[in-house]
């Protein structure tokens, strides 16, 4: 059985100010393997905080970007888009 509410609960936690994820699919295949996450940022520093707080959240491993732009006017309060790389770790789910 797996705590879906937990898990984005303890997500969230990690997540640094100025920063909103735009997807988060989770279901019993996303742990333990890779899955992509899209966060938008208030400014190119807190895209990489977010890898930072990641990187060092027991809640992820291998975490890395696949794309980060920076000053899309598109996007409002969040002009920085980022597609992280990352592996849930299982545990988590427990």
């Amino acid at each position: 059985e797996v705590a879906y509410t937990k898990v984005i609960l303890e997500i969230s936690q990690v997540l640094p100010q100025g920063i909103i994820l735009e997807n988060l699919n989770l279901d019993s295949q996303t742990f333990g393997t890779e899955t992509v996450l899209v966060a938008k940022a208030k400014d190119y520093s807190r895209a990489l905080a977010l890898k930072d707080s990641f990187e060092q959240s027991s809640l992820f491993s291998n975490v890395h970007f696949k794309t980060i732009t920076a000053g899309d006017a598109s996007g409002g309060d969040y002009p920085v888009s980022a597609e992280l790389a990352v592996t849930i770790n299982k545990e988590v789910a427990k």
